[in-house]
């Protein structure tokens, strides 16, 4: 088994359940009890490893993929854009039971 030798057994146990908690939540969804969502329970799970000691605050920095949330920011504005400025900009398509896409 992969030993990581340089962190505590307690920080091992920690990242771990850490780790399964976020994916628990991520692949549910949600936890209506708690209102947290995958964003929200992925941005808990980062958090908690750099306060647990887990991670330093310069490995988290490191961990961030700069150009994916770039992307994703200018993907969110134009889906964001095409929703409320055109109004009914997804509903212009639609496809029928064999996949075509036909004009509404």
């Amino acid at each position: 088994m992969f030993r990581m030798n340089w962190l505590p057994e307690t920080t091992i146990a920690a990242a771990w359940l850490i780790f399964l908690a976020t994916y628990a939540v991520v692949a549910l969804g949600k936890i209506p009890v708690y209102r947290i969502d995958r964003a929200g329970a992925a941005l808990l799970g980062g958090s908690l490893m750099v306060a647990t000691g887990v991670l330093s605050l310069e490995e988290a920095y490191r961990a961030v993929d700069f150009n994916t949330i770039v992307l994703l920011l200018g993907m969110m504005t134009r889906i964001a854009w095409a929703v409320l400025a055109k109004g009914r900009a997804f509903e212009l398509t639609r496809t029928d039971d064999a996949g075509v896409v036909r004009p509404a």
